[in-house]
């Protein structure tokens, strides 16, 4: 099944930006990320530099990201889908 998410990217200790992704519920592999449109600033006014991690929010939870040759797969247990 596939299901939209929320797909979260953590910079500079910790800012977030969030954007949309489709995820596929039997291989847990995201698609149709969308890119952030606004101004890549944090609330200081730094450019985003320090990218720290990246997460989906599915089924009020949140899950980490990895990418792998090139796809984005996100770690969801088989019990939470």
């Amino acid at each position: 099944m596939l299901v939209k998410v929320d797909f979260i990217s953590v910079w500079n200790s910790g800012f977030e930006v969030e954007t949309k992704a489709t995820l596929n519920t039997q291989t847990n592999e995201l698609t149709e990320i969308l890119s952030y449109e606004g101004e890549l600033i944090d609330a200081e006014g730094d450019e985003l530099e320090h990218f720290e991690g990246q997460y989906i929010e599915f089924a009020g939870k949140r899950f980490s990201v990895e990418e792998t040759n090139g796809k984005y797969i996100a770690n969801v247990p088989k019990n939470d889908i």
